[in-house]
């Protein structure tokens, strides 16, 4: 797991400045963008491995006798853990679809015309007013 987590970190920074280095035509490098489409699962994946990573590192302390596996077991009553379970769900839950219904409504506008800047108004060369010839 942390092999994963290190390499999927690894990988994410490699795209992050290949994609840095094409910013200014990302149109002309589609096999970039079909690559960072196929790369959006791997930060869950990462932040899955991430937490293995992070929860079987805390068994080997009981394992070699330093603290006994009673001891490491949470006093949590049952019913609090199932409310903060449906607590979590249901909060995660709700923030889930609102980002999918903004996502969904930004993605049906569809993307903003260009903005043409005063500067590129001007004549290409000599004095303003003149015609270039």
């Amino acid at each position: 797991s942390f092999r994963i987590m290190v390499g999927l970190g690894t990988l994410f920074i490699i795209l992050t400045v290949i994609g840095w280095r094409f910013r200014n035509n990302l149109e002309n490098h589609p096999r970039y963008l079909k690559i960072m489409m196929w790369a959006i699962p791997l930060p869950y994946i990462a932040l899955e491995t991430g937490w293995i990573v992070t929860e079987v590192g805390r068994q080997p302390w009981i394992v070699y006798g330093l603290m006994r596996t009673t001891d490491a077991v949470s006093t949590v009553p049952l019913p609090d853990v199932w409310i903060s379970l449906i607590g979590f769900v249901l909060v995660y839950g709700i923030l889930g679809l609102l980002d999918f219904r903004l996502i969904y409504s930004i993605a049906r506008k569809g993307p903003e015309p260009p903005v043409e800047s005063k500067r590129s108004a001007r004549p290409a060369s000599g004095s303003p007013g003149t015609a270039v010839k």
